[in-house]
């Protein structure tokens, strides 16, 4: 371990002492009556905030009046400063509520201390908004400590750190913490997302979805988090998007370094260097210190043998949800771990602590009721599976619906079940279960604020197990504010009868503010009047070694269609989906105000009888790499029609057929090919979990992709196979092919279904 400066343990005592609540025998309780602003001198029946702070003393507790739930705070243009004292400010309204104080985007939240200043502030059960400073957004710290516990940090802005910047030999200690979409925009000196920080002890918080805004700097930029002396337990540093280092960025020197364990660092971004981590200022590999159980994305740009501890796992992708601050009543944002995720039950148990102390971590990052161990083995990141590491069996292919999961289980009673507990349930299915299921008449309802993974066969071929609507029903419809994950599986012959928005997505309707994650899947025959097989409200969704085929509709989009949110896919194939009579048309995957974000995607063989852009229909954001848009027919603009506000970014190795439709010269990039035949075979089983278009001996799509393009999008974790999954490499010939199809593998003989077991 790198040696630390004596002033910097020193600090680091008084930090420990501080963080245990030592206060001294004449501390007080000052009571926040009102959420205006003013500072008179006084603290009595009529008290702000800021009075409070001002006649505070060292060791006090600011507390706020029960009567103040669902006010905002605000702080009248200026933040508040102190020096010289120690004082804790706990938000804790009603047990639920917390204090939500806002800089109405005219000045940072807090200054605090001053050079050789015996200064600290603890902060518990708050949330910061709309901050705006130069060095900070919400926190500027000089030579002091501060304690963060059951803080939410989140849209705020500032020129250097857009959430806290501490200066000399602060400290820094965060818990059960949310540091959220906050931005920096200075185009002159450091640029930093969410921290700049000297000395940090953080645990069990999220990072995430922090932007630099300004001209970046490929010499004087950080990253997201940029530190001397970090240390980092169970946290989730996850969508951010620094200058150099999406995550991190790790200097070199005698006390700076980063010492991580049980830590999601993953899908962030960096004009710069490393996309998840970033050595900046000389540094090296000895400057970043694994304790094991962590979880990297992306270590491109990081030497090996770093992440090399027990449990360690690098260049996976987490599976993680948007963030859900809502879930159990609490104010901290976390990213629930998807069907699938790695990081479940793969963390290290000594790893579990806050770094300041190793005090043990009792529960998730959202407190009370959330266990920091729920399934035997603590998880990686900032948010623990309640599901105690038990599923729900579906012990049948029958359809009933007593309201029980128990020895009798249908999928549906599966669902229900899961809908009746607050945490992610997984429902997996007993081994005798496989074939076609159908419903009944009547689609499966996934109620309001359910997070549920579906898991078929993720290791077989997904015609394994086959939900069907029998041309009757639709599947799935997904309430607002849920999670849905589904692997491993068939969703079939569904025509978009169901109660919600009946008639639009044959299989799947996904209503406001819910996802889907859809992994090895295959959506096939069903029909709807609009949207043939999923119809998207809003949300951000993703598919992933997915085939989406023989899909129709009668009046327009004809496989998918999202209305506002985002898609983002890769290895994954649409193709032979048809727009019967509709004069709209619109295209196969079409959207309106949703961004799309293809990579590695094979896109062919769609039709539409009447309108324009059989393959992709797009009044927004078109992100295009290593894709495959080719062979579509419709009656103009057949592979790509852009409507409205709609454009495209091409970021090379894209193969589109048909040119009209979009401005000339679009894709222009490198590896681009336009008016080619992609020279694909018809689509067929060819091994995997998925059926495939194959490449074609001389197709141009072989090697013609960008290595660099091969990734989930926006996560940018590395595709390791092509859309068949285990055993099909992503990247053979030396270069990644174009499409979701990798030339030149193996081609084995399809997985033989399981044997039977009958059930007890």
């Amino acid at each position: 371990m790198k040696n630390i400066s004596i002033r910097a343990i020193l600090f680091g005592i008084l930090a420990i002492v501080f963080a245990g609540g030592a206060a001294s025998a004449n501390a007080a309780t000052l009571t926040v009556t009102k959420s205006t602003n003013s500072n008179d001198g006084v603290c009595n029946a009529d008290c702000s905030l800021r009075e409070a702070v001002a006649v505070s003393q060292s060791g006090d507790l600011i507390v706020f009046d029960s009567d103040l739930i669902g006010q905002t705070f605000t702080l009248g243009g200026s933040a508040i400063s102190f020096s010289g004292k120690r004082i804790e400010i706990d938000g804790n309204i009603d047990g639920v509520n917390v204090a939500f104080l806002s800089g109405s985007n005219t000045s940072n939240h807090f200054n605090v201390g001053n050079l050789n200043a015996v200064t600290g502030l603890t902060l518990r059960n708050m949330i910061l908004v709309q901050g705006n400073g130069t060095l900070a957004g919400s926190i500027q710290v000089n030579d002091a400590i501060l304690n963060l516990e059951r803080v939410a940090i989140r849209g705020n802005t500032a020129l250097n750190a857009g959430a806290i910047y501490t200066l000399n030999n602060s400290i820094t200690s965060i818990r059960n913490s949310s540091i959220t979409g906050n931005t920096t925009t200075s185009d002159i000196g450091y640029q930093t997302a969410a921290m700049l920080v000297q000395t940090l002890y953080m645990s069990n918080t999220t990072v995430s979805n922090n932007r630099s805004l300004g001209t970046p700097d490929a010499v004087f930029d950080a990253g997201t988090i940029y530190g001397l002396s970090v240390y980092v337990r169970n946290c989730t540093i996850t969508r951010n998007q620094g200058s150099r280092g999406g995550g991190f960025s790790v200097t070199s020197g005698a006390s700076s370094f980063l010492d991580v364990g049980n830590t999601i660092i993953a899908g962030n971004t960096s004009t710069f260097g490393g996309q998840d981590i970033e050595l900046i200022f000389g540094g090296q590999s000895e400057d970043i210190i694994s304790r094991g159980g962590n979880l990297i994305g992306n270590t491109a740009n990081l030497p090996g043998g770093i992440f090399n501890q027990p449990n360690d796992q690098i260049n996976a992708n987490p599976k993680l949800g948007p963030t859900n601050s809502g879930q159990g009543g609490h104010p901290i944002d976390t990213h629930p771990l998807q069907a699938g995720s790695p990081a479940l039950n793969t963390g290290r148990a000594e790893n579990a602590v806050h770094p300041q102390g190793n005090l043990p971590l009792a529960t998730d990052a959202r407190g009370a009721d959330f266990p920091r161990v729920a399934g035997g083995t603590v998880d990686k990141g900032a948010f623990e599976d309640q599901s105690n590491g038990s599923t729900l069996v579906v012990s049948k292919l029958t359809n009933s619906n007593d309201n029980v999961c128990d020895f009798d289980c249908s999928l549906r009673e599966a669902v229900f079940a899961a809908g009746q507990d607050p945490g992610t349930d997984n429902i997996t299915m007993a081994l005798n279960v496989f074939g076609t299921m159908t419903l009944g008449g009547s689609e499966i309802l996934i109620q309001n604020n359910n997070d549920v993974n579906i898991i078929g066969y993720p290791s077989l071929d997904a015609s394994t197990l086959v939900i069907s609507g029998s041309d009757t029903n639709r599947l799935f419809s997904i309430a607002s504010n849920a999670n849905v994950s589904m692997t491993g599986l068939t969703l079939a012959d569904g025509n978009g009868v169901g109660g919600i928005n009946t008639g639009q997505g044959g299989a799947v309707f996904v209503t406001l503010g819910s996802t889907i994650n859809l992994d090895g899947v295959v959506v096939r025959n069903n029909t709807a009047n609009r949207y043939g097989a999923i119809y998207l409200q809003d949300g951000v969704h993703q598919f992933s070694n997915t085939t989406i085929h023989n899909n129709t509709s009668v009046e327009f989009c004809s496989a998918v269609g999202v209305e506002a949110g985002a898609i983002r896919m890769a290895n994954t194939t649409i193709s032979t989906n048809f727009d019967t009579t509709g004069t709209t048309g619109l295209g196969a995957l079409c959207a309106d105000q949703a961004t799309l974000t293809i990579r590695n995607s094979t896109i062919v063989s769609n039709r539409t009888t009447n309108g324009p852009g059989a393959g992709i229909s797009t009044n927004a954001a078109l992100n295009l790499g290593n894709t495959i848009v080719a062979g579509n027919l419709a009656a103009s603009n057949p592979d790509i029609h852009l409507y409205g506000l709609g454009s495209i970014t091409s970021v090379g190795g894209n193969l589109v057929q048909n040119t009209n439709g979009f401005p000339a010269g679009t894709f222009t990039e490198t590896g681009d090919l336009t008016g080619v035949d992609p020279m694909v075979g018809p689509r067929s089983d060819n091994g995997g979990g998925v059926p495939t278009h194959a490449l074609l001996a001389g197709s141009p799509a072989i090697n013609g992709g960008i290595d660099a393009n091969a990734v989930f999008p926006i996560i940018n974790t590395p595709l390791t196979t092509d859309a068949r999954g285990s055993g099909f490499t992503r990247i053979l010939g030396g270069t990644v092919d174009i499409g979701a199809f990798e030339f030149g593998g193996p081609f084995p003989d399809p997985t033989p279904t399981p044997t039977p077991t009958p059930t007890p």
